[in-house]
């Protein structure tokens, strides 16, 4: 141990030298004082004859515990290793996940773009039907790798519920341009109805997540009407209705759907001529209630083309289940549409 037989024989030199020292006002001040360094060089102690730096006592404590030292060196040392690799770890983590981040959006937005882009853009050209179906296949299967992703991103999953409503009414919503898939159309509008639940849940106050899960309610009730499973239509548009009424209490801008609602109740329950529930007394109510809304939209903004076009309609399948259960005078009253557009607007 060379170093510290350097260090021993270092101490042992300046005790022997305070010994000896010329200047006796230098010596050591008694016996004892000279046999305390010596046990002190012997214990491996800083002498007192030694100048009292801080680099001396560390060493002479280095030497003192050499292995509890060179442990606690070993110690920080793994420490520092394993804080830089945590913080490589962490950088590598960031890394991956933005690289996923940007594969998720990439996703995203070719879903939409499939949908509410290319889709549009080609739906009139004659002989698509196959290249839609593609579309819409594929469309489904990005809609479904995302829906595994969404978790509660409340932006996204509106995104994926208006996605689902837009490929179930492609698939089969006869009431629009569609490719005759009847099943798959519920299918698409039952998970869009489950993610505007969701959003629902975890947002109650916003009306326009409410708005939505009552589409979604809606597109359900035409999903059954088509299917012929008019009960289960009829919740559907019930349901819908509840919540738009409460809508419509707090802000005007809901009255119109209110109206449509009401008018697809009274369709389902009693329109002449077609497949209802045969309740001719219910519609009538509901037929009136839409007309109601809608001249009170008409009456605050007659210019407004939706408004009129809306009057027009409901007053005209008013009057009809009226002529239907023999009240005539009403029916004519509600008939006479003095100039009123049937087809000349654009639907509510």
């Amino acid at each position: 141990r060379k170093n510290e037989g350097q260090s021993w024989s270092g101490d042992l030199r300046v005790i022997v030298e305070t010994a000896r020292h010329a200047d006796t006002a230098r010596r050591y001040s008694s016996v004892e004082a000279f046999s305390d360094d010596i046990r002190r060089l012997l214990a491996g102690l800083p002498v007192l004859a030694q100048a009292d730096t801080f680099v001396y006592r560390a060493a002479k404590f280095v030497r003192r515990n050499a292995v509890i030292v060179m442990l606690a060196g070993l110690a920080i040392f793994a420490l520092t290793c394993a804080a830089v690799f945590s913080v490589w770890q962490a950088r590598q983590a960031t890394a991956a996940q933005a690289r996923a981040e940007r594969r998720f959006n990439d996703v995203r937005k070719l879903a939409n773009q499939v949908l509410f882009d290319y889709h549009d853009a080609i739906e009139e050209l004659p002989n698509s039907t196959t290249v839609r179906e593609k579309m819409l296949s594929d469309s489904l299967e990005y809609l479904d790798s995302l829906s595994q992703e969404a978790t509660d991103d409340k932006e996204l999953l509106r995104e994926l519920g208006a996605a689902y409503e837009k490929v179930g009414t492609i698939q089969g919503n006869t009431y629009n341009a569609n490719l005759n898939n009847t099943p798959a159309m519920l299918a698409s509008y039952r998970k869009s109805f489950a993610i505007r639940q969701k959003l629902a849940a975890l947002d109650p106050a916003n009306d326009e997540i409410r708005r939505e899960l009552a589409i979604a309610h809606e597109n359900l009730g035409d999903g059954f009407a088509i299917t012929g499973e008019l009960g289960n239509a009829l919740a559907q548009y019930q349901a819908a209705r509840q919540i738009v009424a409460e809508l419509a209490a707090r802000d005007t801008k809901h009255l119109l759907y209110l109206a449509r609602l009401h008018n697809a109740i009274a369709n389902l329950q009693g329109l002449p001529g077609a497949n209802n529930l045969g309740d001719s007394a219910g519609a009538a109510e509901n037929y009136r209630q839409a007309v109601e809304i809608a001249q009170k939209l008409y009456d605050s903004d007659p210019r407004n083309a939706k408004y009129r076009y809306a009057l027009a309609v409901y007053r005209t399948t008013y009057g009809g289940i009226l002529i239907f259960n023999g009240d005539l005078p009403r029916a004519l009253e509600q008939l006479q549409l003095d100039g009123l557009p049937v087809t000349d607007a654009i639907a509510p």
